[in-house]
């Protein structure tokens, strides 16, 4: 797909806090660095208020959009160090991204309860604020897509 000169809204970093639904409370940072036209190099951590590294998580995002489309085909890849690799694709546009998982894949360590799909939408709300919505399924007695993370951050570079 040919590239038109645009800026992906995501580009930067993020500051911001969220919550782990009904349980804890952190402070996140969501980095998105352009290394060629369509790739950027993702980063996310998350700090308890103890300012405490919670978890931590690195890939590769790339984006596709014909010249002045208004949606474009997005692919996340992501490695989580208790023994995850995700693959997620979906859409975005020039407020919103929808990712869901197409594969997760999980080392022989990794732990039982382990991840088996998830979904994560951010959503520009001014200039300057996303907002962010993760899901998830796990191998537990619930199985079912269920909510995990939301939060606010804003752009700080």
């Amino acid at each position: 797909m040919e590239q038109d000169n645009w800026k992906f809204f995501l580009e930067g970093t993020w500051r911001g806090s969220g919550r782990v639904i009904d349980t804890l409370e952190y402070e996140e940072e969501l980095e998105f660095t352009k290394v060629k036209p369509i790739v950027y190099f993702y980063r996310q951590k998350l700090i308890n208020p103890d300012k405490e590294l919670l978890h931590s998580e690195v890939g590769y995002l790339r984006v596709f959009r014909e010249p002045h489309a208004k949606e474009g085909k997005i692919e996340l890849t992501i490695s989580h160090p208790f023994g995850v690799c995700e693959v997620c694709e979906g859409t975005f546009t020039e407020k919103s991204i929808m990712l869901k998982s197409v594969s997760v894949i999980r080392t022989s360590s990794a732990l039982e309860q382990y991840v088996t799909k998830l979904f994560r939408e951010f959503t520009l709300k001014d200039q300057d604020t996303i907002v962010f919505n993760t899901e998830m399924s796990s191998k537990t007695e619930t199985k079912e897509q269920c909510p995990h993370l939301v939060g606010e951050l804003k752009r700080v570079k």
